[in-house]
């Protein structure tokens, strides 16, 4: 049985704040709860939580510029049972409202699990947060944000636990007023628990729709049925972050990471997109794919192209397709620093015509060398098409370890890297570049570099059209001694 009151609906008012807790609102006509216009109504709270379900309307709706209002603690959609009670309706519902807080729920059952919607009201919704709650198997998706500014879905000690919900795990759209824009997705479970557990959601874990300038990091997202994460449409994101740890774990996806220019509706110019310091693990399609002419300016891993590093790279592994496809027209796309190994399909497929054509780059030796004085270094030596005199070139080392697919005498397409080991910046001269090939010779410490091991290159534009990289290679070399042709020869010679 139940403590408390079963009544139809609970309408806080201006004024005085309200406490609502310890009821049970069941099978109303409209919403369980209304927080019209209030500010400090508290419904539910620890120990006092409400019974919220099977009403036709939202479970709790929060409306007309409400503002510091809190639903804490309740059951929402569910009984203590984990019997179904949903709400026909939301969840929870915010709607043009501000600075309200949703925190250490159980919602679920219920068509969308949390609603935060902007209306044609006079008060947009912004800063509104949704944490520790566990949202789970709503038909639609468990947080849906349409429109407003700064709101945070979980928070660092604060993420939600969102899995099992019929359509994406986190949706971030737009509503006929306006797209969202800087909101914060933060140290959630996306798709999994504390468990580890596979409990994915139906779409995306988390999809991006229009708007801009929102930050997706500190996330475990797994096991959703489309993407780790999406971004269509949409500007200015960051998918992952530049401090040490605070990427997102995107594992075991039907893909990893997309960002495409389609909103939803129609090809939007989407721009400048970032995706850096994320482990990107057991996509069963690729583990990263950048779509559309109208994408541009997309950085896939650490830094900028001016030669210094100023963030992380990503780590692609194991996906069941390629760790990077550029397809559709995608342009200016930027990679920088990533560790890619063991991908089905190999490191990288860039489609004709992406990134403008950028011409692959070719290794002819890798040699390791041991002077007198100073550190040991690795030289690698190869070449450049379609080279213009006066540009410039990144050209980016990695190394591969032989189980990393790399096949007998290192030939074969894309393989990638495991390790970055260093870059050097090289202008195409008239002494360098003959009928636009361009010989360069990229030497970088040799921390990192192990005889025996396999090394790749790819470059990158650093003037216009700047920040358009190549595929890697398509032949990785084995690293050798310098005057010994291969590692085994080096053994019997050190002997």
């Amino acid at each position: 049985a139940f403590n408390g009151l079963r009544v139809a609906g609970v309408r806080g008012s201006t004024g005085t704040p309200t406490l609502i807790r310890s009821n049970v609102f069941a099978a109303n006509r409209t919403s369980g709860v209304l927080v019209h216009g209030s500010t400090g109504t508290t419904v539910g709270g620890t120990g006092f939580g409400n019974t919220i379900g099977g009403n036709l309307l939202s479970g709790v709706r929060i409306a007309a510029a409400a503002t510091g209002n809190t639903v804490e603690a309740n059951l929402i959609g569910a009984d203590e049972q984990g019997s179904d009670l949903g709400n026909v309706g939301d969840g929870v519902q915010i709607t043009g409202a501000t600075g309200n807080v949703v925190r250490s729920n159980t919602i679920s059952f219920n068509g969308t699990g949390v609603r935060i919607l902007d209306t044609a009201a006079s008060t947009r919704a912004a800063g509104n947060r949704v944490e520790s709650n566990l949202i789970s198997d709503n038909d639609g998706d468990g947080v849906a944000v349409q429109g407003g500014v700064n709101h945070v879905i979980g928070g660092i000690g604060l993420g939600n636990t969102i899995t099992l919900n019929g359509g994406n795990g986190v949706s971030v759209g737009s509503s006929a007023r306006s797209p969202s824009s800087a909101i914060m997705v933060r140290g959630n479970l996306i798709g999994t628990d504390d468990s580890q557990a596979g409990l994915g959601n139906g779409g995306d874990g988390v999809r991006i729709l229009g708007g801009g300038g929102n930050t997706v990091d500190r996330n475990t997202i797994s096991d959703n049925t489309g993407a780790g994460v999406s971004v269509g449409g949409s500007s200015t994101n960051t998918i992952g972050s530049t401090t040490v740890g605070a990427g997102n774990a995107i594992q075991m996806n039907g893909r990893g990471v997309t960002v495409s220019d389609f909103n939803g509706v129609a090809s939007v110019t989407t721009r400048g997109n970032a995706i850096v310091g994320n482990e990107i693990a057991g996509s069963l399609g690729d583990g990263v794919t950048v779509s559309g002419p109208k994408t541009v300016a997309t950085t896939i891993g650490a830094g900028t192209v001016n030669g210094t590093l100023t963030g992380l790279g990503n780590t692609i592994r194991d996906s069941g397709g390629v760790a990077i496809r550029l397809a559709n027209g995608a342009q200016q796309v930027s990679l920088q620093a990533n560790s890619l190994y063991d991908n089905v399909g190999g490191a990288t497929a860039f489609a004709s015509g992406t990134n403008n054509g950028r011409a692959t780059p070719s290794v002819a030796t890798a040699e390791l060398t041991y002077p007198s004085r100073g550190t040991p270094q690795l030289a690698v030596t190869g070449t450049l098409a379609s080279a213009v005199i006066g540009q410039q070139y990144q050209i980016d080392v990695y190394s591969s370890r032989p189980e990393d697919g790399v096949p007998a005498g290192g030939t074969g397409t894309g393989y990638g890297g495991r390790t970055f080991l260093g870059r050097v910046t090289v202008t195409a001269t008239s002494t360098n570049t003959r009928s636009g090939l361009l010989s360069y010779t990229a030497t970088v410490s040799a921390a990192g570099a192990v005889l025996g091991d396999y090394v790749s290159v790819m470059a990158t534009n650093l003037r216009p059209p700047a920040g358009t990289s190549s595929a890697y290679s398509e032949v990785a070399r084995e690293i050798t001694l310098k005057g010994v042709a291969t590692a085994s020869a080096f053994a019997s010679f050190s002997k």
